[in-house]
């Protein structure tokens, strides 16, 4: 498994060292980098991970709820280690995207689709809407 998080540009130093920190816990190997720039006015933190062996199809597609478990303590953990709120934006290896806004609950991802592949449609992405507390696809 190799983690690759890429910070907005905006993150203050002591956050990227906080969240590099907390990635090689996770992974010896990850890779942090604050060299993303957007004209948002949201600092955006985008968290892309890249995995093979039993999950080489698809990270969102082949893992079961286990999985979704380790991956809400892995999003939990990192907002804990970050001061600035961001959006975070997590994709597999093959390019499905789950976008939680600053306010998404880490439980969110406990209420995936059964289907992530399928529910995001063309777009590929899934965000959770906060008012119908539930995934959507932006399309």
């Amino acid at each position: 498994m190799t983690l690759r998080i890429v910070m907005h540009e905006a993150f203050p130093p002591e956050d990227v060292e906080a969240v590099r920190d907390f990635a090689r816990n996770w992974d010896e190997g990850a890779e942090v980098t604050a060299n993303y720039g957007t004209k948002s006015a949201t600092a955006v933190l985008i968290v892309l991970a890249f995995v093979g062996g039993a999950f080489g199809r698809g990270f969102f597609e082949e893992a079961g709820a286990d999985s979704y478990h380790g991956l809400k303590k892995f999003v939990e953990g990192l907002r804990a280690k970050m001061r600035a709120e961001s959006q975070l934006v997590l994709e597999d290896d093959e390019g499905l995207q789950l976008i939680l806004g600053p306010a998404t609950p880490a439980e969110a991802l406990l209420e995936l689709p059964e289907d992530v592949r399928e529910a995001a449609g063309e777009s590929g992405e899934l965000y959770w809407d906060d008012d119908e507390q539930s995934w959507k696809s932006p399309f």
